[in-house]
């Protein structure tokens, strides 16, 4: 399971993640990043780790020629990793719906961008979020944090401790990349 977190601030998306990969009773570290930069984005991933190896080596999306960054988003970038994971045989069809079991966020010119398995993409009003198994526990110190006088950075680690220490599925190490 996974914590994802993401905090967009001065323009920037400053985004971390766990390294715990665990199913049922099993858990192992991961050596690969969880949060990583491909191009002009920022992605966190959640979900199979066939999905984070596509985005990460094989992702690649027109430049941005649209006069607005969501339609950017809806009309160009989610085609790209929908095609991207149909080609790498990582989509699925059930009841005539097409679907991944990845879940992203994505930090683009400041903004954080949800990506939902079923390849829709939304932005939240509040200049953070979270997502994974630990989302709860990160999005309430989020919320608690918010008006303290810390980096951003340093906010997105506290959110991420605070989710793997109540949260069985998140688990150090815990790191943290700017866009």
């Amino acid at each position: 399971m996974t914590c994802i977190v993401a905090i967009a601030e001065n323009g920037k998306v400053y985004m971390g993640g766990d390294s715990l990969v665990s199913s049922g009773g099993y858990k192992r570290i991961k050596r690969e990043k969880k949060v990583y930069k491909v191009g002009d984005f920022i992605i966190g991933h959640s979900g199979g780790i066939r999905g984070s190896n596509l985005l990460k080596f094989s992702l690649e999306v027109p430049k941005n020629n649209k006069k607005d960054d969501f339609e950017y988003m809806v009309a160009v970038v989610v085609p790209a990793i929908r095609e991207l994971f149909k080609d790498g045989g990582y989509t699925s069809i059930d009841n005539n719906v097409e679907g991944t079991d990845s879940y992203l966020l994505i930090g683009y010119r400041g903004v954080i961008y949800n990506f939902y398995g079923d390849f829709q993409i939304d932005v939240y009003l509040e200049k953070f979020t979270a997502m994974g198994s630990g989302k709860s526990y990160a999005l309430g110190a989020l919320e608690v944090l918010e008006d303290k006088k810390m980096s951003p950075e340093r906010k997105v680690m506290r959110a991420l401790q605070v989710a793997g220490k109540y949260n069985s599925f998140v688990g150090a190490p815990y790191y943290v990349e700017e866009l």
